[in-house]
């Protein structure tokens, strides 16, 4: 490449694991002794994983007597999202007692798991594709313009419902600059 055009290519790797529980609680307590509230807990655990590779020129060049510049690249990820509740006997909306506004809630044994019905597994293509343009027409007036397309595709099932989807759509833009004075510059656009 010359001196005035520049490819880049960036490879990212996200892996990211976590773990939370959650407590509901549900019911109105008793003024005097505080008991009446129902809980539900749950344990999530969850594994992501994101490959995302990004590939881009840019740079310049002269037609016309002037100086333009020009963008094009490409963004691939593959998302894989991959997680599952666990839940309790011994909390599934039973009466908690008086005890959890002082902070003394144990932690429930989480033990009720079916694979089937309580897990997360979805994979996700995300393509783009862009471009974009500054054409100098004289020094002071230029036009931009450009597309970019996504192209999404997933696969996978939620807690026992499938998450299918497919989509894609192109967003062309166009604009205008103006420098009516200098450091003063009208600008408009259309996307």
């Amino acid at each position: 490449m010359s001196a005035n055009w520049v490819a880049k290519a960036v490879y990212t790797r996200n892996d990211l694991d976590s773990e939370w529980t959650s407590l509901y609680l549900s019911g109105a307590p008793s003024p005097s002794t505080e008991a009446g509230l129902l809980a539900h807990a749950s344990l999530y655990q969850a594994a992501d994983e994101e490959e995302i590779v990004d590939l881009f020129v840019s740079g310049s060049f002269s037609l016309l007597g002037q100086e333009h510049e020009l963008v094009a690249g490409i963004n691939l990820a593959d998302i894989t999202l991959t997680g599952r509740s666990i839940y309790t006997d011994e909390w599934n909306y039973n009466p908690v007692g008086a005890s959890w506004a002082e902070g003394k809630t144990p932690r429930p044994e989480f033990d009720v798991y079916d694979a089937a019905s309580q897990s997360i597994y979805i994979d996700q293509e995300q393509n783009s594709y862009y471009i974009s343009t500054r054409l100098n027409l004289t020094d002071e007036l230029s036009v931009l313009l450009g597309a970019r397309t996504v192209d999404i595709e997933q696969d996978g099932i939620s807690y026992g419902a499938p998450q299918l989807a497919s989509d894609d759509e192109t967003v062309p833009y166009a604009g205008i600059t103006y420098e009516v004075a200098e450091g003063t510059m009208l600008y408009a656009s259309y996307s």
